[in-house]
């Protein structure tokens, strides 16, 4: 098979980009950079002023987009840094003319002396992944930034930092800072339980953290959107926020605290399509796959082109809501690989290629929302979103 060319595929979906111009033509984001602007504000704000801003734009920015939501975080002068999970990620970005320093929180999923090349840090999670960088930097002749990552309670990623291993964690760390063609950036970690408002967890992290990072003299982070505002994160160099920069809460908790002092988000990102069809169909008609819903009375549905493939989850049939001309329309029957079924019977003069929000700052499709629907996160809600599926920033 011939080999396909690398400037011809889309580095985030790893599809031809010509096989996407056809692709989900039907189903479009799109992001709101006046929102996008007001949420970076607002942590701006919150955060201790000599705090640097690292915005994390991991997992497709969270399902946002990588790519546009990172043009704007690149001119940006509040944000100093971008986050990635992978090394793949940061590449992405350098690929695509991004030039904000770059922090890899985690997995180094290709060849590092690429990343060390691109003037990217990563990170150090214990002796093996600090002698490897050691190594691939040696290899080009040059010295790469790390930060190493410690693990106070998540029981994640990390060097395990515990009461009775803090003098054995401050040697290991000393170890790496001796290793050749390494300089250690900063001292990280991440909250377990930032997002309730029992901080009791979150201070035995803290304890521990500084326990280990009083040794040194080097930067430390140890945030997330939910620490920034509610917990004091003074001794940090670097506060990381992610689900907040794209206008959604990481808890309740977390919201009724932050809206307390005078603070709010905008949601940035509305995923819209449009009606395929609309049909008549007679009380009593039975509707989808395993016919679990009935209609109770003569009836208007519309089809939309979208399904569990572009993300709406399944377990949105029957229970889930689309908006139409600003109003809520059921979904009714169960929600298919590309297509959904929605009750419109409601709605007056409707007509094919009408526009749908099926996500956004609405009350009824609002991720969070959808979220309690569906037993999960907001998070979720918004990562799951195919990345197929074209994104574009609006004003």
């Amino acid at each position: 098979m011939q080999e396909l060319d690398r400037k011809k595929i889309n580095p985030i979906t790893r599809f031809p980009i010509d096989a996407e111009q056809n692709t989900l033509a039907d189903s479009w984001i799109e992001l709101s950079a006046q929102a996008l602007n007001h949420n970076i504000a607002t942590y701006r704000a919150l955060a201790p002023s000599h705090t640097k801003l690292a915005a994390a734009v991991k997992g497709n920015a969270y399902g946002h987009g990588m790519i546009p939501v990172a043009a704007v975080l690149d001119d940006h002068p509040a944000i100093d840094w971008l986050c990635t999970a992978s090394v793949s990620e940061a590449l992405t970005l350098r690929e695509h003319g991004i030039k904000k320093p770059i922090i890899v929180l985690s997995y180094h999923d290709v060849s590092v002396a690429d990343a060390i090349a691109n003037g990217i840090d990563l990170v150090a999670y214990d002796l093996e992944s600090a002698l490897a960088i050691s190594r691939a930097a040696q290899n080009l002749g040059k010295t790469a930034n790390i930060h190493i990552k410690l693990d106070t309670g998540l029981s994640r990623l990390g060097i395990r930092v515990e009461p009775d291993t803090v003098d054995t964690t401050v040697a290991l760390i000393k170890q790496i800072e001796l290793l050749p063609a390494l300089s250690v950036r900063a001292l990280f970690s991440h909250f377990a339980d930032a997002e309730s408002d029992d901080h009791s967890f979150v201070q035995y992290q803290q304890s521990l953290f500084n326990a280990v990072s009083s040794h040194f003299k080097t930067a430390t982070h140890f945030s997330c959107t939910a620490a920034i505002g509610t917990i004091s994160i003074e001794q940090s160099d670097i506060a990381r926020f992610g689900i907040g920069l794209y206008g959604l809460w990481p808890s309740r908790e977390n919201q009724t605290a932050i809206t307390s002092l005078g603070h709010n988000l905008k949601p940035i990102l509305q995923w819209k399509t449009r009606v395929i069809q609309l049909k008549q169909i007679a009380s009593g008609s039975t509707i989808g796959y395993d016919r679990t819903h009935t209609v109770a009375r003569a009836s208007t549905i519309a089809i939309l082109p979208v399904g569990y493939a572009d993300g709406i989850d399944r377990k949105l049939s029957n229970r889930g809501h689309v908006v139409i001309q600003g109003q809520a329309a059921p979904i009714i029957g169960r929600v298919s690989m590309n297509m959904t079924i929605v009750d419109v019977t409601d709605i007056p003069h409707i007509k094919t290629g009408d526009e749908v929000l099926l996500l956004g700052d609405h009350a009824a499709v609002h991720p969070d929302t959808v979220a309690r629907h569906i037993g999960t996160i907001n998070y979720e809600v918004v990562t799951r979103i195919s990345p197929l599926i074209s994104r574009h920033l609006v004003a």
